[in-house]
């Protein structure tokens, strides 16, 4: 399977040198895809990218996280990885879990998770789910998939009632989770590195406000919806 990996630029420019380092050192040969959101801290030109082994995508604005899976969407690769810029893998979990992909093509594989349910029809919530090999809900932060899972995310924002993929809240994850026949798994892949600035308010879009509340809304309607069809392409 040909697999591309996307990374994301926004405000951690530090660490896509080493994102890109692992995935060039991934034994899957990866095409490496650099989408560069950053409003004033843009790669362009930096000394530290090696632009001639990866294809560089600039964004004139943020077009946020999502715009990632609407790239993804139009890829022509059979596997895509997509990682956070606030996560550093290794180019072992890296190959790890695409292995694990190809021999179960029909979920979202990753390392970090979240349990949803509705209860007395409120949802309850476990984030944070990592070092173990379960089903959840909800991957977070690294998403292993097809261009087929991406366009079925996308689709459903519409069911949703989002105009374009670009009017969505910072919540793609979510919509990637429940788009695909299968529960998303996550892996036990061995020790995760944060980057340090993974919690901080100044840099983290999760701890914006308002953005744990919107999201709770949309994994809701996203539960709610499941319960009614179930899962697309499911049997």
């Amino acid at each position: 399977m040909s697999v591309a990996i996307l990374l994301t630029n926004y405000r951690r420019p530090w660490n896509m040198p080493r994102q890109i380092d692992a995935g060039l050192r991934s034994t899957r040969k990866p095409d490496i895809y650099l989408i560069d959101n950053a409003e004033d801290q843009a790669l362009e030109g930096s000394p530290t990218i090696p632009f001639d082994r990866i294809t560089y995508l600039r964004s004139p604005t943020n077009l946020g996280a999502p715009h990632r899976f609407f790239v993804a969407a139009t890829l022509p690769h059979d596997v895509i990885v997509a990682i956070d810029d606030d996560i550093l893998l290794t180019s072992s979990q890296i190959d790890r879990l695409i292995a694990e992909f190809e021999a179960d093509p029909d979920r979202v594989h990753g390392i970090w998770g979240q349990e949803c349910r509705i209860v007395g029809g409120e949802l309850k919530s476990k984030p944070g789910i990592r070092g173990v090999t379960r089903e959840v809900e909800v991957l977070n932060r690294v998403y292993v998939c097809s261009p087929a899972h991406a366009r079925a995310a996308i689709a459903l924002s519409r069911r949703l009632g989002y105009a374009t993929w670009q009017d969505i809240p910072s919540s793609d994850d979510a919509f990637l989770s429940y788009a695909a026949p299968k529960k998303p798994m996550c892996h036990e892949v061995g020790p995760l590195e944060d980057c340090p600035s993974s919690n901080d308010p100044r840099i983290a879009v999760w701890r914006r406000p308002g953005f744990v509340e919107t999201r709770r809304k949309l994994i809701l309607a996203l539960e709610e919806l499941q319960a009614r069809e179930g899962r697309p392409g499911a049997a």
